[in-house]
């Protein structure tokens, strides 16, 4: 990373992907948030799969 930059909080792109606290304790920062990046968010799949069983989509 180039200095004085910033960057996002593991933790934080944990908290925005609806992940207990605690779950990914014990990751280093870069690897929550590949993790995280690469995952779907829980509460937005249940609703896509509740909808399609619904025929609404």
């Amino acid at each position: 990373m180039i200095e004085g930059t910033r960057s996002l909080s593991g933790d934080f792109t944990a908290w925005m992907m609806a992940i207990p606290p605690g779950t990914l304790d014990g990751i280093s920062n870069t690897a929550k948030k590949r993790l995280c990046g690469n995952a779907v968010v829980a509460p937005a799949a249940e609703l896509a799969l509740r909808l399609l069983a619904e025929g609404v989509a």
